[in-house]
């Protein structure tokens, strides 16, 4: 019988992994993951809901000026707001020219949070001490070194990456200009916070190789993302000449990544398929300007049930050209059955087989033909449908995903 009891030196408990384990942890996050209308808190909550449901205590640390509505939030996290202000302005994004560290994690640190942050820990001496993305870990770097508290930093991205692909791809020569300045301050301050952690989390095979490349110290443990599975069964219904384009239309390389498919991919749709139809959903959706679109497009906006998105299309694509780790997105769609066309960028950190779980493809022309192949192959799409979902339920789940990190500091917290 296996031995589940082990002693942390640390705190002077023992924890028991069947009856849950006895510990704090205070979590550092660049927001409150709540609610759930975005691949970022979704990742976020994903390890806060995991962790709580197996009896660690959290205490949740992160900007917010509003708190705003919690209910279905789980009850006993403790949220520790950080009134700080984050949104981007021409302003400060100027005034940074003359700073050396990256605007991104700038704005995000104040000595002021720094306090409060120290005071919550001689208050609730936590045992470990978790940051989501990399833009808060200089106060987990800090307090590691005022208070010994052991560190792991979750790593959503490889955020150097994000900046220099948009740098590459902005066809605006001042972005350009000064996304480059921004890709070589955080590819320097990444390479450098990594190495402060006891441990880091990547995301994907491919975020911990690159990681790696720039800090070759890093002490790091591949956890991939999760999302939620619905236990039902798989009622595959397939939707003729429709496209479903699904988005967080607030983040900038979701921006390009429908400008690519409007301008350059879905002509090419339209060409071969003439009466096909790009159904747009997702949060901010409804602010892309209407002048952009023509009579193949209608948008839908945020839905709150993902599952009335199998009404809308069974078909999806996913053509983004900037990124790094994995697209929360991408998992929701394959989770919910749909065959997604995707770039390898889009598929990026997810163990799929091309043809199997969904259908890659680069170029505007083959994205295109590979939409109206399936478009015209129902069995061809239940197939792939069916294959993909089951690959989320096994190895993407909520619960999954929570086992992971639960065990992981289990070994940490009894090993301190």
């Amino acid at each position: 019988m296996l031995d589940y009891r082990r002693f942390s030196k640390r705190t002077g408990i023992f924890y028991d992994r069947n009856c849950g384990l006895f510990v704090k942890i205070l979590q550092i996050a660049p927001k409150i993951p709540w609610p759930l209308d975005d691949g970022s808190k979704l990742g976020i909550f994903a390890i806060t809901d995991g962790l709580s449901k197996r009896g660690v205590k959290l205490h949740l640390a992160a900007p917010c000026l509003n708190i705003g509505n919690l209910d279905g939030f789980p009850s006993n996290v403790s949220i520790h707001p950080l009134p700080i202000r984050t949104e981007n302005t021409i302003w400060s994004a100027a005034k940074n020219l003359f700073s050396p560290e990256p605007y991104n994690i700038s704005k995000y640190f104040s000595n002021e949070m720094l306090e409060r942050l120290s005071d919550l820990v001689k208050k609730e001496w936590f045992d470990a001490i978790h940051v989501d993305h990399l833009h808060l870990a200089r106060y987990a770097i800090e307090l590691k070194r005022h208070f010994g508290i052991p560190t792991v930093l979750r790593e959503h991205n490889f955020e150097s990456e994000i900046i220099h692909r948009y740098a590459l791809l902005t066809k605006n020569p001042l972005l350009a200009l000064y996304a480059g300045i921004q890709y070589r301050r955080v590819l320097r301050y990444e390479a450098w916070a990594v190495q402060g952690f006891d441990i880091v989390i990547p995301i994907s095979r491919e975020d911990d190789s690159k990681l790696r490349g720039i800090s070759p110290r890093m002490r790091s443990r591949i956890i991939p993302a999760g999302v939620k599975v619905d236990s039902g069964t798989y009622d595959f219904q397939f939707r003729p000449k429709r496209i479903l384009f699904f988005t967080n239309y607030s983040w900038a390389p979701n921006k390009d990544s429908f400008r690519f498919y409007h301008e350059e991919i879905f002509p090419e749709v339209r060409r071969m398929m003439p009466e096909t139809l790009t159904i747009v959903a997702g949060k901010e959706t409804e602010r892309i300007p209407q002048s952009n679109l023509d009579d193949g497009f209608s948008v839908v906006g945020f839905v709150p049930d993902l599952t009335d998105l199998r009404k809308l299309s069974s078909v999806a694509v996913v053509p983004l050209r900037i990124g790094s780790g994995v697209r929360i997105k991408m998992l929701e769609l394959m989770a919910l059955g749909f065959t997604v066309v995707a770039t390898s960028l889009g598929a990026e950190g997810i163990d799929l087989a091309d043809g199997e779980h969904a259908v890659l493809a680069e170029t505007p022309h083959d994205i295109a033909a590979a939409l109206v192949r399936l478009l015209n192959s129902p069995r061809e799409c239940s197939r792939i449908g069916m294959n993909a979902r089951n690959l989320i339920g096994e190895k993407y789940s909520w619960d999954a995903i929570g086992q992971e990190f639960y065990d992981l500091y289990a070994e940490l917290i009894g090993a301190a």
